[in-house]
């Protein structure tokens, strides 16, 4: 095991000082990482060129390391890359709503516009909840998003009498989504003035009803996002998306197209090695309207059917193997003074220890591991640890 010291991304929506997941565990390993009053939002370990993981102990980049020795990673992959970006996030305030393209379409976009599309791969990821989490995923079914509609006069106003009409008779899987769209892209293409107008009738009207009217249409949460972007058109969307709400442990897959936003909360997430993003609400970044509405997927199903299922591998062992070839997590509980192995994987493996501390042995690890460590563990590399305090970590990989 060889540990890395890792890059931490200060975006304007992530969680201030010690309230930060990102920075309480960066600064438990690190001594000269001092933490004041900023957001600290993500968390990057791995190859990515934009947050590049160093060794530790010689401040050698992880990439050369395995250009240096590339029978510790995954002998198809690209020289020096890990096929995946393993990250911690720490979410104070929305993010923008988006979703992330295939592979053939992000060839396109990078080669189209290399600016906002700075790579040329494909997304997807996972968020498992490291505290409670809130995130918007997927489109509500069909009848949740008829009901919101039918109590709220603005979002008919945006979408016309006609197409909320369309989406109330259509009756099978392909009439639904071509409805949802119509209505969606309605919605995202709405003159900004107007929408700034219709917000604030939705907000007064939020405000006259009673406890359990305010509860059924959202109030608390549309009021919330709407104090963080003010005006802005993404603020209806969490009458067309999946408004889930994840304990510890829970898990969502985000595979391409799908659309989504991150709330609240803190969460490790792993996806493919890119950092390509369609976005068009919820940010003053570059929106990209058409493009976004064109490419997402309208499916229609339940926040219970967005979680993410994982399998037990053994009593200490969690899986979470999303249908994708970059990558997959492990996490790991070890209760005090317990014996575990972690079995060798063909790929190199980085582990993040979130809690408590062990023993490894046959490790050049000579102090053991303990929380806020993060670690590469080469391929075809087992590791025995002795836990001296409940302990819990993440593993990713590439599931060969």
């Amino acid at each position: 095991m060889i540990e890395l010291e890792c890059a931490v991304q200060k975006y304007a929506w992530g969680k201030i000082g010690q309230d930060s997941a990102v920075a309480s565990l960066t600064g438990k390993r690190n001594t000269n990482f001092s933490i004041d009053d900023h957001p600290y939002a993500e968390l990057w370990m791995g190859t990515h060129p934009k947050g590049p993981s160093v060794i530790k102990q010689t401040k050698q980049t992880l990439s050369d390391y395995l250009k240096e020795n590339p029978e510790a990673n995954v002998q198809s992959s690209k020289a020096g890359q890990l096929t995946f970006l393993f990250k911690v996030l720490s979410v104070n305030k929305a993010l923008s709503i988006q979703a992330h393209p295939n592979k053939d379409h992000a060839i396109i976009l990078h080669e189209k516009d290399p600016e906002h599309y700075p790579d040329d791969n494909h997304k997807p990821e996972m968020a498992i909840a490291l505290t409670k989490f809130e995130g918007l995923c997927g489109f509500r079914p069909k009848n949740e998003i008829i009901d919101f509609m039918s109590e709220i006069e603005e979002l008919r106003e945006i979408v016309s009498n006609e197409s909320y009409q369309k989406l109330k008779t259509a009756s099978n899987d392909d009439s639904i989504k071509a409805a949802v769209k119509e209505c969606f892209s309605a919605l995202m293409n709405y003159d900004a003035d107007q929408i700034k107008v219709l917000l604030k009738r939705t907000l007064d009207n939020l405000s006259k009803f009673d406890e359990r009217n305010r509860k059924e249409k959202l109030a608390e949460l549309f009021e919330r996002i709407h104090s963080q972007f003010p005006g802005d058109v993404g603020c209806y969307c969490v009458y067309f998306l999946n408004f889930m709400k994840l304990e510890p442990g829970e898990a969502m897959f985000l595979r391409a197209n799908l659309p989504h936003a991150y709330l609240s909360g803190d969460c490790v997430e792993c996806m493919a090695c890119s950092d390509n993003v369609v976005r068009a609400g919820l940010t003053p970044k570059f929106k990209d309207v058409e493009v976004l509405t064109q490419m997402l997927d309208y499916s229609c199903k339940s926040a219970q059917d967005n979680l993410f299922q994982h399998n037990e591998q053994d009593s200490f062992c969690k899986v979470y193997s999303p249908p994708v070839l970059d990558f997959a997590v492990d996490k790991i509980t070890i209760p005090a003074n317990q014996n575990y192995t972690l079995p060798e994987k063909v790929s190199a493996s980085i582990i993040l220890v979130v809690d408590g501390c062990a023993e490894a042995q046959e490790s050049n690890i000579e102090n053991g591991i303990s929380e806020g460590g993060i670690y590469l563990l080469p391929a075809k590399k087992s590791v025995n640890l002795f836990s001296k305090k409940d302990l819990l970590l993440f593993r990713s990989y590439t599931p060969l």
